[in-house]
């Protein structure tokens, strides 16, 4: 597997996308999202930037909007990554610069499609 160097802005930002992500980890994750609602959600989150971004000044006086805007530009992009994510789970294949690492707390795409027991199922046996 080729070795990649990520640069400091990539991972300054992919940083600020786990943190937003860890803040949400009580919704349960995105690998039962289906496509459309992940995507409804991504453009959802850029209408939220564009409204922010509208309400700068032409001079940039306006910092707490510049970092709203930022903010909700991390909300699109964690939105794209699962989006992403499901998309590579489903197909099976692997990107060949990133080793494939699961998150112990989710299923896979594939796992998810499998029936799994309620828990009153799980009680009666």
């Amino acid at each position: 597997m080729p070795t990649v160097i990520i640069r400091p802005e990539v991972m300054r930002f992919a940083e600020a996308m786990e943190l937003k992500l860890r803040k949400n980890d009580h919704k349960g994750g995105w690998v039962n999202c289906d496509y459309e609602y992940l995507f409804d959600c991504a453009r959802g989150e850029m209408q939220e930037a564009k409204e922010a971004f509208d309400l700068i000044s032409p001079y940039y006086g306006e910092d707490i909007e510049l970092k709203r805007t930022a903010e909700e530009l991390i909300d699109v992009a964690n939105f794209c990554m699962m989006f992403y994510d499901n998309v590579q789970e489903d197909s099976g294949e692997d990107n060949p610069y990133v080793e494939k690492r699961k998150n112990p707390y989710e299923q896979s795409a594939k796992e998810k499609k499998k029936k799994t027991p309620s828990r009153f199922e799980d009680i009666i046996r």
